[in-house]
């Protein structure tokens, strides 16, 4: 009997261990990455990062410019450019790119999960690109240019601007991982709870199981990060261009940030865990 039990909790703390990543993962991709108003929450503040205002200026520019020209039937001189340039860059840098930022990539999330989730009604580029569409912001620029004497408001276009994201033909390819975490969800969480409960109530000597539970899961979380910092190079090199590596990585690091943040904690506990079992191992009955 006392083997049986040695061998359940055992079995048990290892099944625990495997399951963290996957747990951990599932949760994330819950809380952040499938809400649409916590991914929202989560990139919003990226409007502020310099890497995010870089990609927008160009994507902005050169619309700005040729819209300008069609407008006013002419070509811009170096000087007229470099108006137009400080334009846009007022306008990126104004509290208005930031709500323009936030609703494009709801309206961007919305169509990531549309993919995902296999619904026909897919809106992309004709590159078949999701995007997060800057033309709104346009307007703010044209009325700047107005004001500098360049072109008449009312007779320039709307334009279309926009800053890519990801294709959709690379969505299609991991939807099968998509659906196994989101099927997932919180069920993984609390299987995983079960099986460390399972384990402490099997193991005959509980610092033994705990310290077996410590250094397994320190395993499990190390080989998430591995797993993290190995997707976030594929994801940058499959998914980015030479213009949107910077881009497509801020995204990802502010995404993953709590992720990052969970495993620390998880480090951390476990780390605790082995240390107070050290500590009462050494203490000598009085």
């Amino acid at each position: 009997m006392t083997e049986l039990r040695g061998l359940l909790w055992r079995l048990f703390g290892l099944l625990a261990a495997l399951l963290l990543p996957l747990a951990l993962t599932s949760a994330w991709l819950a809380t952040v990455v499938t809400d649409t108003d916590a991914y929202v929450d989560t990139v919003g503040p990226l409007a502020s990062d310099e890497d995010v205002q870089t990609a927008a200026v160009d994507a902005l520019e050169g619309a700005a410019v040729t819209s300008v020209e069609d407008a006013t039937g002419t070509t811009l001189d170096a000087g007229t450019r470099e108006q137009v340039a400080a334009a846009v860059g007022t306008a990126v840098a104004s509290s208005e790119f930031e709500t323009v930022w936030r609703a494009a990539n709801r309206t961007a999330h919305d169509q990531v999960v549309r993919i995902l989730e296999e619904d026909n009604d897919r809106q992309v580029t004709r590159d078949g690109r999701v995007v997060v569409e800057l033309g709104p912001l346009y307007t703010s620029i044209v009325e700047s240019l107005d004001e500098r004497g360049l072109v008449r408001a009312a007779g320039v276009p709307p334009i279309e601007a926009s800053v890519p994201l990801i294709r959709a033909s690379d969505l299609d390819r991991v939807q099968a991982a998509y659906d196994l975490l989101d099927a997932a969800g919180f069920w993984v969480p609390a299987l995983w709870l079960v099986l460390v409960a399972l384990t402490m109530l099997a193991a005959t000597e509980r610092r033994k199981a705990a310290v077996w539970l410590a250094a397994t899961s320190i395993g499990g979380l190390l080989s998430l990060v591995v797993g993290l910092l190995i997707a976030r190079g594929v994801l940058i090199d499959e998914l980015g261009s030479s213009t949107d590596y910077d881009l497509i990585g801020a995204i990802w690091d502010v995404l993953v940030a709590s992720l990052y943040w969970a495993i620390g904690i998880g480090f951390f506990f476990c780390v605790v865990v082995l240390a107070l079992v050290a500590i009462l191992g050494r203490r000598r009955p009085v």
